[in-house]
């Protein structure tokens, strides 16, 4: 069959792949005042509600953030975990300003 200017086998002109490559999570707080380090979730961890509050929140993320300000202001976008109940009441516990995902889908009609 010809698919460009030359005629080639088809086996040629696909090419396929029989794995994919692992994906990387990770997890990381920014400001002007500095940045954490970069948590990265092991390999196989499924990331629920629980496992984002208890680890990437409770344990890594905002006692780092803590060291830089006492005052700041939390803001993520609207991933599941991020939404969950619990989630949002944790931070609007733990964190002095929090910007609630839910709030962060809201559009103006004009």
């Amino acid at each position: 069959m010809c698919y460009t200017n030359r005629c080639l086998p088809l086996p040629y002109l696909l090419r396929t792949r029989s794995t994919f490559m692992q994906s990387v999570m990770a997890s990381v707080a920014v400001s002007a005042l500095g940045q954490t380090i970069i948590h990265f979730v092991d390999l196989g961890i499924k990331v629920n509600g629980k496992y984002y509050r208890d680890v990437l929140l409770t344990r890594d993320l905002l006692p780092e953030i803590k060291q830089y300000s006492e005052y700041f202001t939390f803001q993520q976008d609207g991933a599941p975990v991020h939404r969950a109940r619990e989630t949002v009441d944790l931070l609007k516990c733990e964190t002095p300003d929090f910007i609630s995902p839910l709030l962060c889908h809201l559009t103006v009609q004009t």
